[in-house]
């Protein structure tokens, strides 16, 4: 695929309008605030660790491991405040750990 900036600055405009239709529709607002929660940081790690796909062996292996755990962790900890059904393991654990 073509990454010049001209595609890249279509690709977000295009994202910025669905953004903007889906908030202005009541009904998809929770859908777009899930996207969003759970999206953006796996959006912002992705890019983080894209510039090493071509560096030595190791430390991209070490930085796609890294990534992998900040997104479970991201998945864990924002999951349940933004999903129903999701298990509120984490904020049970916090809370207690906390009460100590």
């Amino acid at each position: 695929m073509d990454e010049t900036p001209g595609r890249r600055i279509a690709l977000l405009m295009a994202a910025l309008i669905v953004v903007y239709a889906m908030a202005r529709i009541d009904s998809l607002r929770p859908v777009l605030a899930n996207t969003l929660a759970l999206g953006l940081p796996a959006v912002a790690i992705i890019a983080g660790v894209a510039p090493l796909r071509d560096g030595h062996p190791v430390l991209r292996a070490v930085a796609f491991l890294v990534a992998a755990l900040l997104l479970v962790g991201t998945g864990l900890f924002l999951g349940p405040a933004f999903i129903e059904g999701a298990p509120a393991w984490p904020a049970a654990w916090a809370r207690r750990a906390s009460s100590f």
